[in-house]
């Protein structure tokens, strides 16, 4: 059983960006209606058909729901440790 799932709701914010023949990303944002004013923005990527799907298909202003495994990406920007949390993803609807 594979316990590291999530899943989103959102709008698409950005373009799908196809980046290989069968990987691309888009990023999307998540809003509560608790905290409308922090807005959650995450990265989705893609791999394989799912890919070609949503290069097809999603666009800017999109209503997505995702599904897959969290990512966590550690970089430094100004001296500060940055956490970059995206979503690898295993359904798109």
């Amino acid at each position: 059983m594979d316990h590291n799932v999530i899943s989103l709701g959102g709008v698409v914010v950005c373009e799908f960006k196809q980046l290989k023949e069968n990987f691309g990303v888009f990023r999307m944002m998540c809003k509560h209606s608790l905290d409308k004013d922090s807005p959650l923005f995450i990265e989705v990527a893609c791999f394989d058909r799912l890919s070609e799907i949503c290069h097809e298909y999603v666009k800017k202003r999109t209503q997505v729901h995702v599904s897959g495994r969290l990512r966590l990406k550690t970089r430094e920007y100004e001296g500060r440790k940055i956490n970059d949390y995206s979503i690898v993803a295993q359904t798109i609807d």
